[in-house]
């Protein structure tokens, strides 16, 4: 980031916390109890889930035992066949970095009882922490969700961990046993901590880390966090991108040094085999590659034009991101960069947009007062709607909704692909915005930045 960018930013950061705190609810006694109700059945759903799935993280356990027991290795790591619970042929391959098989390794020992609830525990805490986060953020930013002011702050922070929970990307995540959400706090935290000693307790601990490492550990678990030094490179944020890498490369060599062999399997045959990780026709697939096959576009032709969009919305994205960062809306350059990473991968499952709640504050508080203004407001609106909706629900359980009314399972993978083709022309509708809104500022001499997160 230049260093008027920056500037401008910690400006806009020290206004924020002079922010006042949000008020006491003054609503009805039955909205509280609501909300605390709807957290209540939320953790209780989510724990039924737990014990019935958890499918991925058995397969995290499968690679655990085989890192933690090398006496019992009878085949590679990435030649590891998990038969699925539910009999049949159908199997499930290893397909994270060896990193992260030497990480889940450290879990071996623990009963797999207590790892599913232990991974609930940590999910169910970073919904709180972000819940929490969300909400100042809309405090400060002048434009309270909805229900705070009159639910209070206790009242508002059980109901938006229990939507936070229950949206369709987080509550798949967890159904599944899935790490997306441990990555995406890994993430979020790195690139909106404070390392200036006013940050919460959290951010002051792990303030000693350089920005970019956290990103360079989550890159080491699952390769797609690289996408966010795009970021780093727009904000000229060179030392966090040099960090980022030195990191990830710190994970692979690890990798090497403990298991070279199938470290040589994984990245020169497993990490660019696609078909290891599932079909892109499957009706969960929301990349561009999903979008792309189930709206109708013959299957020769999806790689052909998601490479244009993908080389459209890179473009359209960096453009956008060094203004947002001078204008200090850290939420929505956050956003464009998540939903770069998720579109331009061959496969994006629907739980792995678990920046769900993120993007939806950062269209509510940022782009919608500043950005998306005039002739994009009444479509962006539209879009965004679409894309709230549909995904809130998600693919999976939409397909549950659809069958009930027998509509044909083609037909239904059309439907609940809409929500994320709708969200891909917003996130080029809203880029374009950006641009607009930072010339229409320019010629109106206000470089004043929107206040930072």
């Amino acid at each position: 980031m230049s260093s008027s960018a920056r500037s401008s930013s910690v400006a806009a950061q020290a206004a924020d916390r002079a922010a006042p705190a949000p008020r006491s609810g003054d609503g009805p006694a039955w909205g509280r109890a609501l909300a605390w109700i709807a957290l209540v059945a939320v953790l209780a759903w989510a724990v039924k889930l737990v014990v019935e799935g958890s499918l991925d993280l058995m397969v995290y356990n499968m690679g655990a035992q085989w890192v933690a027991h090398p006496a019992t290795r009878a085949q590679p790591l990435y030649d590891l066949e998990f038969p699925v619970p539910w009999g049949g042929p159908d199997t499930l391959p290893f397909t994270y970095p060896p990193f992260a098989a030497l990480l889940f390794g450290l879990l071996a020992w623990i009963p797999f009882d207590l790892t599913r609830f232990l991974l609930l525990g940590l999910d169910i805490i970073g919904a709180v922490v972000l819940g929490r986060g969300l909400l100042a953020v809309a405090e400060r930013r002048g434009r309270p969700l909805p229900w705070t002011r009159a639910l209070g702050s206790s009242a508002s922070l059980a109901l938006i961990t229990a939507l936070i929970l229950f949206c369709g990307p987080w509550i798949r995540t967890i159904s599944l046993g899935q790490v997306n959400i441990l990555l995406f706090a890994l993430i979020f935290l790195d690139l909106v901590r404070r390392t200036d000693g006013t940050g919460s307790r959290l951010e002051n601990a792990v303030a000693f880390i350089p920005r970019g490492v956290l990103i360079g550990i989550a890159a080491g678990i699952k390769l797609t966090p690289l996408a966010f030094g795009l970021i780093f490179l727009m904000g000229k944020n060179f030392k966090a991108i040099l960090a980022m890498g030195v990191t990830f490369a710190a994970t692979v060599g690890l990798g090497f040094l403990v298991l070279y062999q199938d470290s040589i399997q994984f990245w020169t045959d497993a990490v660019s085999s696609s078909d290891r990780v599932g079909s892109i026709k499957y009706i969960d697939n929301t990349a561009l590659t999903g979008v792309l096959i189930k709206t109708g576009v013959p299957a020769d032709a999806v790689d052909p034009i998601r490479y244009v969009l993908v080389l459209i919305m890179l473009i359209a994205v960096a453009v956008a991101l060094p203004l947002l960062l001078h204008r200090g809306m850290t939420l929505s350059a956050i956003s464009m960069n998540a939903l770069v990473m998720l579109f331009m991968s061959p496969i994006s499952w629907s739980h792995h947009q678990v920046y769900y709640p993120v993007i939806a504050v950062a269209l509510f508080t940022e782009a919608f007062p500043h950005v998306l203004r005039g002739g994009f407001r009444l479509p962006a609106q539209i879009m965004a709607w679409i894309w709230l909706v549909g995904a809130y629900i998600g693919p999976m359980r939409g397909l549950w909704i659809v069958d009930l009314f027998g509509v044909h399972l083609h037909a239904a993978e059309t439907i609940w692909v809409i929500p994320y083709l709708v969200l891909f022309v917003l996130l080029l509708t809203w880029s374009a915005a950006v641009v607009v809104a930072a010339r229409r500022d320019r010629r109106a001499g206000s470089g004043a930045p929107a206040r930072a997160v």
